[in-house]
């Protein structure tokens, strides 16, 4: 009976450790998302919109309204700029996004902004793009 219970205390000693390292290691996992919503609860009002893949995410951490537009052509991407005025859209690495995503701003530069990013060794991570409204009306 010592023996079975030294190696179930030893093996539930293990277990534990193990478990709490994997913790550790994962807790700062998508701590970009967080401090991006932080960032964008503190620069909007409560009736502002936000585009976010990170829905979740986003939704709780800025405690704004946050559409996904993770099932959006680029098309309907654009009406929906149109039609809800978000303040804010994030594009990040921490989500699958659409590939028109990455490239929504470079080709329309005059419509999104960089208002903020969140880098790591000088690549992007996460980018809060503000919209400009008076640009969103000649979106076509």
């Amino acid at each position: 009976i010592v023996a079975v219970l030294i190696i179930l205390v030893i093996g539930g000693y293990a277990g534990f450790k193990k478990g709490n390292d994997m913790i550790n290691i994962k807790k700062d996992t998508y701590v970009q998302v967080k401090e991006a919503a932080f960032w964008m609860k503190e620069h909007s009002n409560k009736n502002d919109i936000l585009f976010s893949i990170s829905y979740t995410q986003n939704t709780y951490y800025s405690d704004r309204e946050t559409f996904s537009y993770s099932e959006l052509n680029e098309s309907q991407f654009t009406r929906k700029l149109k039609e809800l005025k978000p303040k804010f859209v994030t594009v990040s690495v921490f989500e699958q996004h659409p590939q028109y995503a990455y490239e929504y701003q470079q080709k329309n530069p005059d419509k999104l902004k960089v208002a903020n990013a969140y880098l790591q060794d000088k690549n992007p991570l996460l980018i809060i793009y503000e919209v400009n409204y008076s640009a969103i009306g000649k979106i076509s």
